[in-house]
């Protein structure tokens, strides 16, 4: 595929087993978060999908994680997180990549994560997050090369 005006080449087409339309986020206030609030990303599998080495969340331009060790980062029961001493890795302030295990398949059905996030005071203008999910660890952003498919998923406004 190629991008007729700019003869940019396309991105290849993964075919992925995703439900619904894509995964949800929702922002859930807690008392116990010292940092603001504990984002929660979802995502609906129809099959199981091999060949994905990491789950990446990347936050809006001012949006900052607050993701100090792996517990911080949750992932619901089921999903394979890596059994590497240290399966979360945040290669910016506004990224956040949860590595899968080695050659396991993310078995079929919804699979929920959270992690801890900085509010700013004033919302960007483009307010949009993006969960991605990668063949490799490398990726450090939604557009990386190794992003088999990214979902970019709009945010809120406060008192949302």
């Amino acid at each position: 595929l190629t991008e007729a005006r700019f003869q940019v080449p396309g991105r290849p087409i993964a075919n992925l087993p995703i439900g619904g339309a894509g995964p949800t986020f929702s922002p859930a206030s807690s008392s116990a978060e010292a940092t603001g609030v504990r984002m929660t990303f979802t995502v609906t599998l129809e099959a199981n999908i091999t060949g994905v080495a990491a789950v990446l969340f990347q936050l809006p331009p001012t949006f900052l994680h607050a993701v100090q060790s792996k517990e911080d980062v949750r992932a619901s029961s089921g999903f394979p997180v890596s059994a590497d001493p240290e399966p979360v890795l945040f290669p910016a302030k506004e990224v956040v990549v949860l590595q899968v295990a080695r050659r396991a398949a993310i078995p079929a059905g919804s699979h929920t994560f959270s992690l801890p996030v900085d509010i700013p005071y004033l919302l960007p203008r483009v307010n949009v997050w993006h969960m991605a999910l990668c063949s490799t660890v490398a990726c450090d952003t939604q557009d990386h090369e190794d992003v088999l498919v990214s979902f970019p998923i709009p945010g809120f406004s406060f008192g949302d």
